[in-house]
């Protein structure tokens, strides 16, 4: 699996932007307060989404919501990955983080929900 890119269509400082990754290491300079720790939690939260369970959450949950949920809309809280798999197929993983329930793959070639398998 190559993670190619990742899209911030509400995270933190970014409003529909995407990073692409390229095909060998990828690496992310600037300067302090460009957005390097953003575009690192994002990918990660696209890929993981966050714990679905009841309850206010841990401290470090809480920690990352306040520090990564968009600072003018914190009620919209989303990301995505595309995913190349190994074995040909293009997946766009999507993760409403604010709902905490709205997630989905999708292979992108044959427009299908592959959630159960992903």
């Amino acid at each position: 699996m190559r993670i190619e890119r990742i899209t911030a269509r509400a995270f933190g400082p970014f409003q529909d932007r995407s990073l692409g990754l390229a095909p060998g290491l990828t690496v992310v300079a600037g300067a302090n307060e460009s957005g390097k720790s953003s575009w690192h939690a994002a990918l990660r939260l696209a890929l993981t989404g966050v714990r679905r369970g009841k309850g206010p959450g841990t401290a470090a949950e809480r920690q990352l919501a306040d520090r990564h949920r968009p600072w003018d809309q914190p009620d919209r809280w989303e990301v995505e990955a595309r995913l190349a798999l190994d074995d040909g197929r293009h997946i766009d993983i999507s993760q409403d983080l604010a709902g905490k329930v709205a997630c989905r793959a999708v292979d992108v070639q044959m427009g299908r929900d592959v959630s159960d398998e992903i």
